[in-house]
């Protein structure tokens, strides 16, 4: 009866039947495999928490370049109705929402400033095809950056006038 349990216990999981039987040496080869293994996964996992953080930053700078772009419209379309106590009134709020898109600015900055000293402090660590996707991308949270700082900038002026 031991026998036939044992004869389906290595004939159900083959692998645990040829770990026991394999010698020191061949399980060290294992393990130093399951080590290279591991590593590579933790380096892809890596490459790709950073490149989430990225697409993420990218599009908080989206969102808010698109506030900043609609606030600029809601302006536009005050001054096209010609009403002059509801533009005050649209004036004050936007004032207010433009401080504090500047506020979010400041600190998409900083955000901005850090990943791309994390990203260029990575050139070495992943190939450099994985390091060109990593810059490309983070130059699109660049050039989305520029745009939010434009449309700010816009904003701003016309609130002053």
């Amino acid at each position: 009866m031991k026998k036939l349990l044992i004869f389906l216990f290595l004939g159900i999981f083959p692998s645990v039947g040829r770990t026991l039987a394999q010698p020191t040496d061949s399980l060290q080869v294992v393990v130093d495999s399951l080590s290279v293994k591991v590593v590579k996964l933790e380096r892809d996992l890596e490459y790709l928490k950073i490149n989430t953080d990225i697409s993420t930053l990218n599009t908080e700078i989206e969102i808010l370049s698109m506030k900043v772009n609609s606030s600029f419209t809601d302006i536009q379309i005050g001054i096209l109705y010609n009403d002059k106590k509801d533009t005050k009134d649209l004036l004050r709020v936007l004032r207010e929402s433009c401080k504090h898109y500047k506020e979010n600015v400041a600190l998409i900055k900083d955000e901005v400033d850090s990943m791309q000293e994390l990203v260029y402090s990575k050139k070495g660590t992943f190939s450099s095809n994985e390091y060109m996707c990593l810059s490309m991308h983070f130059m699109k949270v660049l050039f989305s950056y520029d745009l939010l700082e434009k449309r700010l900038s816009l904003l701003d002026e016309a609130l002053d006038k």
